[in-house]
């Protein structure tokens, strides 16, 4: 036998071939074309296989004279969208307009205050920055003191089970952040 020749296994659709080096170009083309598949299908399988989207609110508060607790809070908008066209009934789109405010101060202020109840009466809307994205909601509660109060966050715990919302205390910002969920929607906030 010729030293020169190189026998190699090549495996072609569940069959094995004996060949040297010269591969016949029937399977040549056969291997080319399957190697064209086989990317193409990852290419289209990715397309169609995106994460599961996440579920969170993100917010940060700072305590200001006369005892008021300011608020910045980042939604998802279809999130926020389908909880307040499920409270009113219709669908609701997020735009800066008097109705929206007032459904947006409502199920806000419900959901999301300090001590054992909601106080709509210490609600005070402030303003709003909408994305397509991600929207800002700027907003303030009123404290009557700034002792250890207990903040509960249960925004969108009822649309989405997996939502997750985190909370930022910048006057104690080597704090970890605060997570809220279905299943724990109460943290005490200190104000050390």
């Amino acid at each position: 036998m010729d030293s020169r020749i190189v026998t190699k296994t090549v495996l072609y659709s569940d069959k094995c071939f004996q060949s040297t080096e010269r591969m016949p170009s029937c399977l040549r083309t056969l291997d080319i074309a399957w190697r064209w598949v086989f990317v193409l299908s990852l290419l289209c399988l990715s397309t169609f296989a995106r994460p599961h989207p996440s579920h969170q609110s993100y917010s940060e508060l700072e305590w200001s004279d006369g005892g008021r607790l300011d608020v910045a809070m980042r939604l998802y908008p279809e999130d926020l969208e389908l909880a307040l066209s499920a409270i009113a009934g219709k669908s609701v789109v997020l735009r800066d307009t008097p109705e929206v405010r007032s459904m947006f101060a409502s199920y806000i202020g419900s959901r999301f205050y300090l001590g054992s109840t909601p106080d709509l009466a210490s609600f005070s809307f402030v303003g709003m920055e909408l994305g397509s994205r991600e929207s800002w909601f700027f907003f303030s509660l009123v404290n009557q003191s700034r002792e250890s109060s207990v903040l509960t966050n249960n925004i969108l715990t009822e649309v989405r089970e997996s939502q997750v919302n985190r909370v930022r205390r910048l006057w104690a910002p080597q704090e970890p952040t605060l997570v809220f969920t279905a299943a724990e929607p109460k943290h005490r906030l200190s104000v050390d």
